[in-house]
């Protein structure tokens, strides 16, 4: 006797079973940071003098790739060439537009006014919104962090993030994606409102479902570990997935919740370490994770800026190591250590990476796979998907070009698939 009488419906069992743990989160195109901006201070203007400013500052301090390699204390034993590979790179990206994603701040950045100026503000800054996007002076992934939902705040949210949606509609503008960060949650509930005032908002003006997007932030232990000693972000992603785009880290917050001292309030501290571990095991491929800001800005005189450039640099390549793609900026000049450190981790070692994912591309499209041997690294066919992120990465970011591209084995439209799967089955169809 069979041990599977119907093999279809024990497939249709298994996959309602386990859709819920399903990876629904590309890290292709994924923003590689936040520019977070005070809602009193923004306007029209703001991207597009945020990018100017960080070209000037790159211009001005950053004049050819020596002065790149000196800047970071790149050492004789850096990978050859990728002081020049970087220096470029990063300067086309600043050419390019280097803000890729916004968030107007009602919270921490803003601070807490009456009710008739935020409002204010709120009327404003959606008003400044529609004239950047009817002039194309913005990015397309925009949004604004609202208040705590609190008992104490969950009024003053609602009521900003109410204002600004509907000056938005009023003038029938909306960015391309719309985004609303929820700050310091700890409870699914929290979640389940906010997609609640979403959801209302997009019938209200027949906005398409789920056109406007979540992200929430970690910022307290109680995010991380309940008082039952479970972790709630999985019931958090539960509460709002499909509408949920990421979490973040908020560093700050979190280390002053553990009362560690000012001076170790930072992104490479081991307990920040220990949290975007947590959260990636949690979280898992579900949504994307993003990490939080450096406090140290690049301003002053150029030896202060040059140490603020090292500082955000060593903090984004360790974000980088521990899988995050994304995190914080919150100063014009920030942008320009954003960009080379993506570029630089990107590019470290892609000739190998790239050989790797090229024997595995032509294994898996000859044979149903099979562990591929590459100079001294035996790749198991699993790897297949993280190499082919890597590499996608790499495009996404602006490190490699498209002849280095195809050293990998892939094309420009290869990199639009959603999985290392999915490339292969595009090879085997006739």
């Amino acid at each position: 006797m069979a041990l599977i009488d119907d093999p279809a419906g024990e497939a249709r069992a298994l996959a309602t079973a386990l859709g819920r743990q399903a990876t629904v989160a590309a890290a292709a195109d994924q923003p590689v940071h936040t520019l977070y901006w005070p809602a009193d201070r923004f306007d029209a203007l703001t991207v597009t003098e945020a990018s100017a400013d960080a070209r000037a500052l790159f211009e001005a301090e950053l004049p050819n790739p020596s002065a790149l390699a000196s800047a970071l204390e790149w050492t004789d034993a850096a990978e050859p060439g990728l002081a020049e590979a970087t220096w470029e790179r990063t300067r086309t990206r600043l050419q390019q537009g280097p803000v890729e994603d916004l968030r107007i701040d009602f919270e921490d950045g803003y601070g807490r006014r009456d009710d008739a100026t935020e409002n204010a503000h709120a009327d404003a800054a959606a008003a400044s919104l529609v004239e950047a996007l009817a002039a194309d002076r913005i990015c397309s992934r925009v949004g604004i962090r609202i208040k705590t939902i609190t008992p104490e705040e969950v009024g003053r949210a609602a009521e900003t993030l109410e204002r600004f949606v509907d000056r938005l509609a009023e003038a029938g503008r909306f960015p391309e994606t719309f985004v609303v960060t929820l700050p310091k949650v700890t409870h699914p509930a929290q979640v389940e409102r906010g997609v609640a005032w979403l959801a209302e908002l997009e019938r209200r003006y027949a906005r398409p479902e789920h056109s406007m997007r979540l992200e929430v932030m970690v910022e307290t232990t109680a995010s991380l570990v309940d008082r039952e000693g479970r972790s709630p972000l999985p019931a958090i992603v539960d509460a709002g997935v499909p509408r949920l785009l990421g979490i973040h880290l908020g560093v700050y917050d979190f280390t002053a919740s553990l009362h560690l001292p000012p001076g170790q309030q930072a992104p490479d501290h081991p307990f920040c370490d220990l949290a975007r571990g947590q959260m990636r095991l949690a979280v898992g491929g579900r949504v994307h994770l993003s990490d939080g800001a450096s406090n140290v800005r690049p301003v002053g005189d150029g030896k202060a800026i040059r140490r603020a450039w090292r500082i955000g640099y060593a903090h984004v390549q360790r974000a980088l190591a521990q899988g995050y793609a994304q995190g914080w900026d919150m100063h014009p000049g920030q942008l320009v250590v954003r960009h080379a450190a993506n570029v630089a981790f990107w590019r470290a070692g892609y000739t190998d990476l790239a050989a790797r994912l090229s024997a595995m591309i032509d294994s898996a499209t000859r044979a149903q796979g099979a562990n591929t041997v590459q100079g001294a690294v035996i790749d198991e066919p699993a790897t297949a998907a993280a190499l082919y992120r890597a590499v996608c990465r790499a495009w996404r970011v602006g490190a490699i070009d498209e002849a280095e591209l195809g050293a990998a084995s892939l094309t420009t439209a290869d990199v639009g698939h959603d999985s290392f799967a999915d490339l292969v089955r595009s090879r085997r169809t006739p």
